[in-house]
């Protein structure tokens, strides 16, 4: 019998994030405890957790490999304190590689393992065969691995049973093939396997697939898919009918348990640069949302959950440290409900509401004075009558009418401001095109000005193809940098095709020329089409760009160093984005401001909002403040003047869409 007494804690003190790009803990209400709990010197993975008759009961593969070879074996060890491990049980059979064990307990009240069994020749996969092992009513002996019994009609010789979930007498899990294809089976012994659904209709390599029940009956899946993201399921008993969504997440190693009605916790590999293990909350209807960043790092994930009353635990494996090994990490109830909490409401005052709809702010210091842009027009959108409203104010109290700016027969949009080298104020904003409510084409527009009141007429930017959109300018020292989008023309109708929307970088001396400076960011990050919105530019104090791009439902960070021309890497902000803008923080942190969206809002709070979000760099946020508004809502813009941020938006909670402007004190936004 081996025992370990564990030496080496990690707290990770988090107000929503586990732990940062730079390593750096993050001090929270309450902390998480991550504990090393099994290394030695083998290569332990694929983990599962139980909680069993006053006793925690971790199972993993212990192998000289993460995949390829004869020797795995499972390794079962358990404690009553989470501190002292024994290892009580190790499975072997001849031939086989054992792998990823699942716990799970039986309806006589014993612990049922389920092991998938490779056999491999020269490290080539020649086939696969499920094994169950069963435990002594105490837990202190399993049996010898036998081989599972599956239903004729979808047996194969590559099948893997990845995890049984118990419901009443019935336990149910998912078997998944070559080719690769997926079935859902149920049971009453362990051992003989009935087909219950044959998923034809999911597709992109489906395989690793957690199986959970609600006490209702409802039944969820987590499917991860090879060629595809990942997939979360639905279904009522019996369950043959069945929804599907598809997460916009790569899944790795996928397990999640209901923490209460609506809300489930979640664990997976991030294959983000570089990869970690994240922990999600996720709703019912397959929502997903990254709270924690755990110590992990190369080869790592596959967790295992355990749900107590004021925690949850959870396994994982990682290789951070050198050789993989087994990790244990408790989470607070208090840090979940934390996560979930909703923010203060902070005063505004509304500073202008002279036209039908009036949107889509920015916000600028110029020679003393306070600038304040929006559109003015009939509608949110589909008209050419959009023009560009030029605040100004000497303190911020009182504003009043700089410029009105037009150009005929094109919608003036989305105006941004900035101070360009030559010392002008600039002005970048959409001009589109609409014919029948058609956009015909987009292209971004530059003004200048010496004062705030006289204006150039909107010129085109040249050197970036049409249809192009760039939602604002950044400048770094002489340099103006965008992120357009860029999208072709439907030969078909002549309008505007956001399909296969491209974003780029160029840059500028004057913001009028551009030159390209990076190839299509997209490729090979993520998919740009219909649903990809605004993007923009921040700079870190050590050069290396952050942009920040509009997706559907979510944010993403992507950070690119010096020249810019590719190479970026990406980071998921699981929020609804809306015209957002975004300004440095402190210690890596980013302060985001955009619309929140019904579906996401927190406890208490109904309807859309203009909110504020605290974020680091692995797109792990907290909602830190929200501005009244509601219905069409957010386009802010953000200044920082003097320890307080100074913001615009626009909000219709009060009728007509208006302008309004809130200070907030830049201390009570930094994370806690």
């Amino acid at each position: 019998m081996k025992i370990i007494k564990t030496a080496v804690y990690l707290f990770i003190l988090v107000f929503l994030v586990g732990y940062s790009r730079t390593g750096t803990a993050q001090a929270a209400r309450d902390s998480i405890q991550v504990r090393k709990i099994w290394s030695n010197g083998f290569h332990n993975a694929f983990t599962s957790l139980l909680y069993f008759d006053k006793y925690f009961y971790c199972s993993f593969r212990q192998g000289s490999g993460h995949v390829g070879g004869d020797d795995g074996v499972v390794q079962i060890i358990r404690s009553k304190d989470r501190v002292n491990w024994e290892s009580i049980a190790v499975l072997k059979k001849e031939g086989y590689d054992l792998r990823d064990p699942k716990l799970s307990v039986t309806p006589d009240g014993r612990i049922m393992v389920i092991i998938g069994g490779s056999v491999y020749d020269n490290r080539n996969l020649v086939s696969r065969l499920p094994h169950v092992s069963f435990s002594n009513r105490s837990g202190s002996n399993f049996s010898h691995p036998q081989p599972v019994s599956i239903d004729s009609r979808i047996k194969t010789d590559t099948d893997w049973l990845w995890r049984v979930t118990w419901h009443g007498k019935t336990g149910y899990g998912v078997i998944y093939r070559l080719p690769r294809k997926i079935s859902l089976v149920k049971t009453t012994d362990g051992i003989s396997y009935e087909l219950v659904k044959d998923f034809e209709e999911v597709d992109q390599d489906p395989n690793e697939t957690t199986v959970r029940i609600a006490p209702g009956g409802e039944m969820f899946m987590m499917v991860r898919r090879r060629t595809g993201k990942g997939l979360w399921g639905r279904s009522m008993p019996p369950y043959r009918d069945w929804s599907w969504t598809d997460t916009g997440i790569d899944f790795g190693g996928p397990d999640f348990e209901m923490v209460r009605d609506d809300l489930f916790i979640a664990g997976t590999r991030v294959y983000e640069k570089p990869v970690y293990t994240g922990i999600y909350l996720a709703d019912k209807k397959g929502r997903f949302r990254k709270i924690f960043r755990l110590p992990s790092g190369g080869d790592n994930s596959y967790p295992g959950f355990v749900v107590a009353k004021d925690r949850i635990y959870m396994s994982y494996y990682s290789s951070h440290e050198g050789n993989a090994s087994v990790y244990l990490a408790e989470i607070p109830m208090s840090v979940i409900d934390e996560a979930l909490s909703a923010p203060p409401v902070i005063e505004s005052g509304m500073i202008w509401d002279q036209a039908p709809h009036n949107a889509f702010t920015d916000l600028a210091r110029f020679k003393g004075k306070f600038y304040c842009v929006f559109r003015e027009g009939g509608s949110h959108v589909s008209g050419n009558d959009g023009s560009i409203r030029v605040l100004a104010s000497d303190t911020g109290g009182e504003w009043a009418s700089a410029a009105l700016i037009r150009e005929e027969g094109i919608d003036l949009r989305d105006p941004k401001l900035s101070v360009n080298p030559d010392g002008r104020l600039m002005i970048m904003c959409g001009g589109s095109k609409y014919e029948d409510k058609a956009v015909r084409e987009w292209h971004t527009r530059v003004l200048f000005s010496e004062n705030g009141i006289d204006w150039t007429p909107p010129m085109r930017i040249t050197g970036v193809p049409s249809n192009n959109w760039a939602f604002g300018i950044t400048w770094k020292s002489d340099t103006g940098f965008i992120a357009p989008r860029i999208c072709r023309t439907d030969p078909q109708t002549m309008q505007v095709d956001q399909t296969g929307t491209q974003i780029k970088v160029y840059k500028t001396s004057d913001g009028l020329n551009y030159e390209p400076v990076s190839e299509d960011i997209t490729a090979g990050n993520f998919e740009c089409g219909k649903g990809c919105g605004e993007t923009s530019i921040r700079f870190r104090d050590d050069g290396s760009m952050v942009i920040l791009a509009r997706l559907p439902g979510k944010g993403k960070f992507l950070f690119g160093a010096p020249p810019y021309e590719k190479g970026f890497t990406t980071a998921d902000i699981d929020h609804g984005m809306g015209g957002q803008a975004f300004l440095p923080l402190e210690n890596g942190y980013w302060l985001i401001g955009t619309r929140e969206y019904a579906y996401e809002r927190p406890g208490g709070r109904a309807g859309t909002a203009t909110v504020l979000l605290a974020a680091d760099e692995n797109g792990i946020y907290k909602r830190v403040a929200e501005l009244p508004s509601g219905g069409d809502t957010a386009y802010p813009g953000m200044l920082k003047y003097n320890g307080e941020l100074w913001m615009s938006y626009y909000s219709s909670h009060e009728g007509k869409s208006a302008i309004y402007m809130s200070r907030i004190p830049l201390a009570g936004l930094r994370p806690r």
